[in-house]
């Protein structure tokens, strides 16, 4: 028979049996916590330690889509959230866990993060931390992240041929399949399909192929997609606002004719270099302006014409120079939809003002407005200020512009962050260029750490306009 002391001693026993288990279980717990919180302050540590230099004319985007053009230089740093930090100026700036940083001057791509380059045979490549593309000429192809990518070629082109890019395209997919289209010079969207050609490859963006000649990659099934985007039957007009060509060859289908002056000269084989789009229709009777594009010395003109019994013997657009007051007028062919008129100035505000004339029961001639009158701005040119070498304390430098519209600009040194110009060059030209080089001698300045050169002004066939390029140089 079993005493009450037995009992007791088997309790203590299964006591002690569990108390041990319960105490090893802690434990367990306690060093799976202290190994969780050593291997995040090893992440922390490690991703600290990775930072990178960032030269100056250098371009990137934040984490909020903001362009920097980095006139000094900065510092990347990987953090233990995944996203990249510049330290540029006494800011930290926060960037996405995928970086793309193109310098200006060398033509360089730097990449950062986790990223993966698909390949010719088809092949994948995981990259990580630091991706140095030194060579733009030869075309390659990355996936940054979801429906994200970039593309980097020394000539990257629409379908049709009427947008072109040059040494990198990043491309951003939202979930409808419309992009966003990005790089230090270009900022556009699209709102239909859109096919980019390189020498080596095509990208069918909303549908995210990727082919090399015969050979097609479905670009889903690397990291997957978040794409909703199914192929329509009909399309949407294509809204974009860039800094490089968006639309065809300008349509020259405007000319002289009574009433006034013919279509502008332009510059000679100038194409349109920056411009705005203006998708309000304005609309009057039969007659409507669905889209103006504006750039710098052009403005380019959709619009619709219904005159079935030919009540409108012409309709025209008088275009005033709000400066001296001069106007021009071009018609509007009925049978057309579109007229580019070349040879605006840039940064100049005119008028606009739709007519039409008509026959009245006496056969004279009377002119109407159509009530559709408004103001434009023409835009200026983008414009830069590279050092393109450093030879015995000679700086050799240029100033640029998108277009050949500059007859003069002004150019200052400053030396060791003094607010006081040492040295001037004054550039003046008969005709118009997109480009003035020149040099400084600092060789007379003493110790000259670091140098400044900064445009305050510009001239162009409308007067001088005051500008704010500055680079900044170590030497």
């Amino acid at each position: 028979m079993q005493t009450s002391q037995n009992r007791k001693g088997e309790d203590m026993r299964k006591y002690d049996s569990k108390n041990k288990t319960n105490i090893f279980i802690v434990i367990v717990i306690c060093v799976a916590i202290f190994a969780s919180i050593a291997l995040f302050m090893k992440r922390i540590n490690s991703a600290s330690k990775k930072e990178y230099l960032v030269e100056a004319n250098s371009f990137l985007y934040d984490a909020d889509k903001n362009m920097w053009n980095l006139s000094g230089t900065g510092t990347i740093k990987a953090k233990w959230n995944g996203n990249y930090y510049l330290s540029y100026e006494k800011e930290e700036i926060k960037l996405n866990p995928q970086v793309v940083v193109f310098n200006n001057a060398s033509r360089i791509v730097n990449l950062y993060g986790t990223i993966y380059r698909i390949n010719e045979d088809e092949t994948v490549d995981k990259l990580t931390d630091e991706t140095i593309i030194e060579d733009t000429i030869r075309p390659k192809f990355y996936k940054l992240a979801d429906r994200k990518y970039l593309l980097v070629a020394s000539s990257i082109k629409n379908q049709r041929g009427s947008f072109e890019a040059y040494d990198y395209l990043i491309v951003e997919l939202d979930k409808m399949g419309n992009a966003t289209l990005t790089n230090n010079k270009v900022n556009m969207k699209t709102l239909k399909e859109t096919v980019l050609n390189t020498s080596s490859y095509s990208f069918d963006i909303a549908n995210e192929i990727l082919k090399f000649g015969e050979i097609k990659i479905d670009l889903k099934k690397i990291i997957g997609s978040t794409n909703l985007y199914k192929p329509k039957s009909t399309t949407t007009r294509t809204t974009m606002t860039t800094t490089k060509p968006i639309n065809d060859e300008p349509n020259e289908n405007g000319g002289n004719g009574e009433g006034g002056g013919g279509q502008g000269e332009g510059n000679g084989d100038d194409k349109p270099i920056s411009s705005i789009t203006d998708n309000r229709v304005y609309q009057a009777k039969n007659f409507s302006v669905v889209k103006n594009t504006i750039g710098t010395n052009y403005l380019s003109i959709d619009y619709s014409i219904y005159d079935p019994k030919s009540e409108y013997k012409n309709v025209f657009l008088e275009i005033e120079r709000e400066s001296d007051g001069s106007v021009e007028t071009y018609y509007l062919a009925k049978n057309a939809t579109s007229l580019t008129i070349k040879g605006l100035y840039p940064n100049e505000l005119y008028k606009l003002r739709y007519k039409y004339s008509y026959l009245d029961k006496d056969f004279n001639t009377l002119y109407e407005s159509f009530g559709i009158d408004y103001n434009i701005k023409t835009l200026l040119p983008e414009t830069d200020i590279v050092v393109t070498k450093i030879i015995k304390d000679v700086v050799y430098f240029t100033v640029s512009a998108s277009d050949r519209l500059m007859y003069g600009a002004k150019a200052n040194l400053y030396i060791n962050g003094q607010s006081e110009a040492l040295k001037t060059q004054t550039f003046e030209s008969e005709n118009a260029t997109d480009r003035f080089s020149a040099t400084f001698d600092i060789s007379d300045l003493g110790n000259v750490d670091y140098f400044e050169i900064k445009v305050p002004s510009i001239t162009y066939a409308t007067g001088e306009t005051k500008t704010d390029l500055t680079i900044r140089v170590k030497n």
